[in-house]
């Protein structure tokens, strides 16, 4: 990581084995995705959370498939994991609690901040903001045209559906992202969280999209 908190220029080695096409496709991908890691964060992120319910609704769940829930999906991980996310751990979080120096060493309190930022994610940004957005995004997507002239009232219902199921729903999110996010803060790069943590939360997402399935079913029992 240089001084301006951005990644190294990644090199990808060249293995014996690896054909020169393959190797110069990924190092080309990941210094796209260092050079430009909102937006590229953004449409990661977008397009993960679309793939990760369509594929969850075709293969796990039973049922008529919901589109209305692959579009929810797609906006909830486009505007949490893609802005949110990159403006919390790319930008923030190198700045106040950061767990590499300017020379790419660890730095001294790498532990400490590694630790502080993962409960961070899991026990306050989680609850009170992600699922949250989640639940306010599914109502709107959900709710008829005439229902959308009154946004307001129709999130407020989302989250009041959120405080009914918040136990189901954080639970499944702790017992993925503790784990993850020790990872995440301690290993990955700061300019590729966002993509890093899409590219975990494909399984997760599949879990969760699973999750409401059986949820929504309780609620229109």
């Amino acid at each position: 990581m240089n001084s301006t908190g951005r990644c190294a220029p990644f090199t990808t080695p060249r293995h014996p084995r690896m054909a020169p096409g393959p190797a110069i496709t990924i190092t080309a991908i990941v210094r796209t995705c260092q050079n430009n890691p909102l937006l590229t964060g953004v449409i990661c992120a977008g397009t993960k959370g679309a793939a990760a319910d369509a594929l969850s609704q075709r293969w796990l769940q039973q049922g008529e498939y919901k589109p209305e829930r692959t579009v929810a999906f797609a906006g909830w991980n486009a505007l949490y994991c893609g802005f949110v996310v990159y403006g919390l751990y790319s930008l923030l979080a190198p700045k106040y609690l950061p767990t590499q120096l300017v020379s790419g060493k660890y730095h001294p309190h790498a532990m400490r901040n590694t630790i502080v930022l993962c409960a961070f994610d899991n026990l306050i940004a989680t609850p009170l903001l992600c699922l949250p957005l989640y639940y306010g995004v599914h109502a709107l997507v959900e709710a008829s045209r005439d229902e959308r002239t009154r946004p307001l009232a129709v999130m407020s219902s989302g989250l009041q559906r959120y405080r009914d199921e918040a136990k189901s729903v954080v639970g499944l999110s702790l017992s993925f992202w503790v784990p993850i996010h020790l990872v995440t803060f301690s290993v990955v790069p700061s300019a590729l969280r966002v993509h890093f943590t899409a590219a975990c939360s494909f399984c997760t997402l599949g879990a969760m999209s699973w999750l409401q399935s059986g949820l929504e079913e309780a609620r229109n029992a």
